[in-house]
């Protein structure tokens, strides 16, 4: 009784410590007290496996307000497809989305291994959005609502009774606002609804007011955390981070470069979605072939231009407009066109939130950008949506199935590459060790993967004196550890 005490004690301690000198992240916190004995565990493996999964149907279920469908065999069959009825039609899309979402993942933005495999970015980034998905959910359902039902909307409060709900919620949002620093866009795209909300004069429940309190709370917790503070003292040394005074020095064209430069490592897929959404605008403006074709041309042309010359903040706003206007020209002409171009126009906004948001440091790590892989998503899910009913969607589901199951299976390949690479240094190590040295040696094409996006970590490298290789040295409990490629060496 008194070791379990003395281990929680310095779990806490190990918490309090990373909150005031390091990280104030909650996931960061969890993962140096108690999470550090939970990830060697096999149960870590299933949990984690658990929250990803959770964490990708949860995306779904917010993006479409219901249940995926899961399909009956004979609807995969490529025979089959033309041949589907209305709801094995909406199955084998959700399967084919769910495919998507996943093969979008492994291959683009994010660090996929950096998120979903190692436990420090499972604890800040995946388990941080678990709760940040879920904290979303009842205000996903709430405004899904009122929009469906303007005029006789009466939102469903939560009893008097009900204490318990309040409180769980509250507790969700706290440690949902506590996760991640960009979440300042969310703090604001709620106050822009609360406003509309007011606006509309909308009875808002208890629930609501609640759950923003929660996680306005757990962001100040993080925002802040001396910890926090400290660690981005190291990027305003380097340069990289500004404060809000080297801003507003900036002034207008400063800042306009700053974002600028933000914006092109994340315009490829802006310019993908727009230039399919322009491609169903021109058939919906003029039936001439050559017309189409002139249109399309024109705009991947211009597309291709401002990816080429790094023009991404420009296009993004330029479609945010774009998009506005196709909205209020189209709104009695093709509701439904007019609803498609308002969602591409919204997300886009909060792309522009939350790139906007991170001005000060300039940049994001690839295992930080959980966040705009959904928005990009998002994109695309709006398009595949507006595009259910038609013989191409059941096509593309059937693609994106193939796909995800390709790519799922290289990337499965390189995972147990890489493990076995791992057990063949651990017995290098082992063997070292044995012979009585002290110094150890090993091959850095044991840290190596062909999975690009296997993790954005550091590994070991030639100088036994810096970081990480003295964390490794202390690992193994050798006076120093250096990773050097043995096939160039021989």
């Amino acid at each position: 009784m008194g070791d379990k005490y003395t281990d929680f004690k310095s779990a806490i301690s190990s918490a309090y410590n990373s909150y005031m000198g390091w990280n104030g992240r909650i996931g960061d916190l969890f993962r140096v007290s108690f999470g550090a004995a939970l990830s060697p565990s096999v149960a870590f493996s299933f949990i984690n496996a658990f929250i990803g999964t959770c964490v990708i149907y949860l995306f779904f279920i917010l993006f479409y307000n219901r249940f995926p469908l899961f399909p009956t065999l004979q609807i995969l069959n490529l025979q089959n497809l033309k041949s589907l009825d209305r709801k094995d039609s909406i199955i084998s899309q959700d399967i084919g989305i769910l495919s998507f979402m996943l093969f979008f993942m492994l291959s683009s933005t994010i660090s996929f291994g950096s998120i979903f495999f190692w436990q420090s970015g499972s604890y800040n980034y995946l388990w941080a959005h678990f709760f940040i998905l879920l904290f979303l959910l009842p205000y996903r359902i709430f405004w899904d609502n009122y929009f469906k039902n303007i005029e006789t909307f009466k939102p469903k409060n939560i009893e008097s009774n009900s204490f318990l709900k309040l409180l769980i919620l509250f507790f969700i949002a706290f440690i949902a606002g506590w996760g991640q620093e960009v979440n300042i866009a969310i703090i604001v795209t709620y106050f822009i609804f609360l406003a509309f909300g007011f606006y509309k004069k909308v009875k808002f429940p208890t629930w609501y007011y609640v759950g923003i309190l929660g996680f306005i709370c757990g962001y100040l917790l993080l925002y802040f955390s001396p910890g926090s503070a400290r660690r981005m003292s190291y990027f305003v040394e380097s340069g990289a981070f500004l404060s809000l005074k080297q801003v507003l020095h900036l002034g207008i064209f400063g800042i306009i470069n700053r974002l600028s430069e933000i914006y092109i490592g994340y315009t490829k897929f802006v310019i993908i979605s727009i230039s399919i959404f322009w491609i169903i605008f021109s058939y919906k403006i003029t039936k001439n072939s050559i017309y189409r074709i002139l249109l399309i041309t024109l705009f991947i042309i211009f597309g291709v231009i401002c990816y080429v010359y790094k023009l991404g903040f420009y296009f993004t706003h330029f479609s945010i407009v774009m998009c506005i206007i196709f909205a209020y020209y189209f709104r009695n002409i093709d509701k439904n066109f007019a609803k498609l171009s308002l969602i591409l126009a919204l997300i886009l906004c909060l792309l522009c939130l939350y790139l906007d948001s991170i001005i000060q440091l300039g940049g994001l790590a690839s295992r930080t950008k959980l966040h705009i892989v959904f928005i990009f998503i998002s994109l695309f899910l709006a398009i595949f949506y507006y595009l259910k009913d038609s013989k191409i969607m059941n096509f593309l589901s059937f693609v994106f199935i193939i796909l995800c199951v390709i790519k799922m299976t290289l990337v499965s390949i390189q995972c147990l590459e890489s493990r076995y690479k791992w057990e063949q240094m651990l017995g290098s190590i082992d063997a070292q060790k044995r012979l009585g040295q002290k110094d150890i040696v090993v091959d850095s094409n044991s840290f190596g993967s062909k999975y690009s996006r296997y993790g954005d970590w550091m590994s070991p490298g030639k100088n036994a004196d810096v970081w990480p290789n003295t964390s490794y040295a202390n690992y193994f409990k050798v006076n120093s550890f250096k990773a050097i490629d043995f096939s160039k060496e021989k």
